[in-house]
């Protein structure tokens, strides 16, 4: 009974600023590039839309595939929180069938995996450098969110594969999967190469292994073959100095990677306590002996660091002056899952050679129960700021949506407070010929928009 309070006590501290977060999905509204794809779908058609973007702009066509799909802006919510649910569910039906791998024997596994996917959903969401553009902007979400949540299924499929079409499933979603965002893509082809070579003696996982490899190569390529790509670099190239330089990149991005598991133990230790703690907790009294774990702890913080560098290459590839928050969320989502690996394997290389005890005593107990209750404590305040922010620009956007609207038709030009700046994006600027302009302008059938004379909106 002690036992399934302590795991409904994690769930509980977990779930709290998730759920917060979730909530906050009501508050999402258009942002930058949504006004324009709304425009688009409606004249051109989901289809044309993914083509005239894959042709005409950069090669990502999952991503684009999805945001083409695009909801009113006050119903963006009816998109963002399914996903965040089934995100979620996957991850807990992951846990759940990894666990009976790891630890066949556990009591109270559905707590577990519940408790597990908690855990890791809670310090992901909390932690990234901007929440706002990664979940709560529609755009931002369907390029560097969905991949994350979606990834969980590639080892779900593995390892409750009993059927040839399985293959046929994993080929088609590591192909779709590679065709979100390039830093993505990279950490998959990295990390999917890495387990090929490490189960090599396995038939089954190696074949499952190469086959979802191959789907990813080919959506790989298909993304980089893009005519639009063309198009990207050479706006990049009026905005930045372009780099090019693919052995400085890489080298600039494994050095990256390893700042930022630096900077995320000096910015965020009890997030990283937590995420390694709770885990090696589990692993020290539940989780099965395996061989050589000495280099299973190399492979990985080698792996991890790896499959995080992968995600920056591409940003180091273009340029060195310009991170948005959004980008990082690959690499944000590799690291804590990664360091809740490290957990494990440091739990059972601290049992040794003990004899598995298959309960947690009383004092373990308690230092999880801190654990989860000190991490409620940090990010629930996080959580509450984030959506109080998001809340705020809602209202804001909702009156000047409403004022927009009363003059659509408009051959004048109409000035409107501004909301440039708010969470790092761009809005209303003094060029009337500047891309958001001419967006917010196309949406409301409206000649010209500009801002007024007030400062911007800035939550």
């Amino acid at each position: 009974a002690g036992e399934r309070w302590t795991l409904w006590l994690i769930v509980a501290a977990c779930s709290l600023p998730l759920a917060i977060i979730t909530y906050g999905s009501v508050y999402s509204r258009y942002m930058i590039d949504d006004y324009c794809a709304r425009v688009l779908v409606s004249k051109t058609g989901w289809l044309n839309f993914v083509v005239n973007f894959y042709t005409g702009w950069m090669g990502t066509f999952s991503a684009w595939s999805l945001h083409a799909i695009i909801p009113s802006a006050q119903t963006l919510a009816l998109a963002i929180i399914p996903s965040v649910l089934a995100g979620f569910g996957l991850l807990y039906a992951t846990v759940k069938a990894l666990l009976g791998q790891l630890a066949p024997a556990v009591k109270h596994s559905a707590l577990l995996s519940l408790a597990g996917a908690s855990l890791f959903f809670a310090v992901f969401l909390t932690s990234l450098p901007s929440l706002h553009q990664s979940l709560f902007w529609y755009a931002a979400a369907a390029h560097y969110m969905v991949p994350s949540l979606l990834a969980p299924l590639v080892l779900l499929l593995i390892l409750k594969a009993k059927s040839a079409w399985i293959s046929v499933a994993l080929f088609v979603l590591c192909f779709m999967l590679a065709g979100f965002n390039f830093g993505f893509t990279l950490a998959q082809l990295v990390a999917l190469s890495a387990f090929v070579v490490a189960t090599l003696r396995h038939a089954r996982l190696r074949t499952l292994l190469f086959v979802s490899l191959l789907g990813a190569m080919l959506g790989t390529a298909v993304m980089i073959l893009a005519p639009g790509n063309a198009v990207r670099d050479e706006y990049t190239r009026t905005l930045f100095k372009v780099r090019a330089d693919a052995v400085g990149a890489a080298i600039d991005s494994l050095l990256s990677a390893i700042g930022m598991f630096a900077q995320i133990a000096h910015d965020k230790p009890l997030k990283v306590a937590v995420a390694l703690g709770l885990p090696a907790l589990f692993a020290y009294y539940y989780g099965a002996a395996f061989s050589r774990k000495g280099l299973w702890l190399i492979a990985v913080i080698t792996l991890a660091s790896l499959c995080v560098a992968a995600s920056f290459f591409p940003i180091f590839y273009v340029n060195t002056e310009f991170f948005s928050g959004r980008t990082l969320t690959t690499s944000v989502w590799v690291v804590f899952l990664s360091l809740i690996a490290l957990g494990y394997v440091i739990g059972v290389l601290m049992r040794g050679d003990k004899p598995l005890l298959g309960y947690m005593p009383r004092r373990s107990q308690i230092v999880a129960v801190v654990l989860a209750l000190g991490f409620a404590l940090d990010s629930t305040p996080f959580a509450l700021r984030a959506v109080q922010r998001q809340a705020a620009l809602a209202a804001a956007w909702d009156e000047r949506d409403a004022y927009l609207r009363s003059l659509s038709g408009s051959t004048e030009i109409v000035r409107v407070r501004s909301f440039n700046g708010a969470f790092d994006l761009p809005d209303l600027v003094d060029d009337p010929n500047y891309t958001t302009n001419a967006c917010i302008a196309a949406y409301y059938n409206l000649k010209t928009i500009l801002p007024d004379d007030q400062p911007p909106f800035v939550p």
